[in-house]
């Protein structure tokens, strides 16, 4: 195992420590051949303690000759975008892939975008997600294959296709995307911020190219973001009628 590796898998996490085995359990499972791993867990502040689930599968992690990196926040950021700038910044890795802590990667996930950003030489690539629901979850938004289309700053203003556990991006297009606008993940975001990076990046002039296949889990469980944060900011510089209908543009395209 070279210090860098091809590909850093970039978790986030908060008191979520079933969901972070269920989501480490499907990095292990990942089908992809001669290709370099790690994993950089990002722990937003958690009051439970994750160390037990990193613990026990550190070895299965550790056969793979996969290394299992841990940061944890001082405190709570409340959101997704400071957890994954530090740890984009924390890799190793060439390209950056990621996995929110409660989805779930089909074992050709990485392969698959692996494949793709190898044969378009393109910055970012991202595919296709299954909507699930726990029991727990009586009123699932959506349930099925989710819809994604191609990479353009128009369509992506329109609404919100692309999903943080359904991309892979090179390292180097992240921070000229960083250089080019101030920020990678926008940290003053409380909501929709998948939507933002992804839309900030087509408008750098950065590309993007869909893999119409599935490849993702995306769980709901009743304690998820978009269901319990109102959409109190927006993702991209819009008037507030804008806005409001593109919200509901982004629900129903979920």
């Amino acid at each position: 195992m070279s210090d860098f590796p091809d590909i850093s898998i970039i978790i986030t996490t908060y008191n979520r420590p079933s969901f972070l085995r269920r989501a480490l359990a499907s990095v292990l499972a990942q089908d992809i051949k001669g290709v370099e791993l790690e994993v950089v867990v990002v722990d937003d502040g958690s009051d439970e303690n994750n160390l037990p689930v990193l613990e026990d599968l550190d070895k299965h992690f550790r056969l793979k000759h996969i290394p299992l990196l841990y940061f944890k926040m001082g405190e709570n950021s409340g959101y997704q975008c400071k957890p994954k700038n530090i740890g984009v910044q924390q890799s190793n890795g060439e390209f950056i892939a990621y996995l929110d802590d409660d989805n779930v990667w089909k074992p050709s996930h990485l392969r698959v975008l692996w494949e793709a950003i190898q044969r378009h030489d393109c910055d970012l690539v991202y595919g296709m997600r299954e909507y699930k629901a726990t029991p727990e979850c009586k009123e699932p938004p959506v349930l099925g294959t989710g819809v994604i289309g191609p990479f353009i700053a128009d369509n992506i203003q329109k609404a919100n296709f692309i999903d943080t556990s359904d991309m892979m991006h090179s390292k180097g297009a992240y921070y000229q995307l960083a250089q080019l606008d101030g920020k990678g993940w926008d940290e003053d975001l409380q909501r929709f911020g998948d939507w933002n990076f992804v839309y900030r990046w087509a408008k750098a002039g950065l590309s993007g190219m869909p893999v119409y296949q599935i490849i993702t889990e995306y769980w709901w469980h009743g304690d998820n973001l978009q269901m319990t944060r109102k959409a109190t900011n927006s993702p991209i510089q819009l008037d507030k009628d804008t806005y409001d209908e593109l919200s509901r543009l982004h629900i129903n395209a979920r």
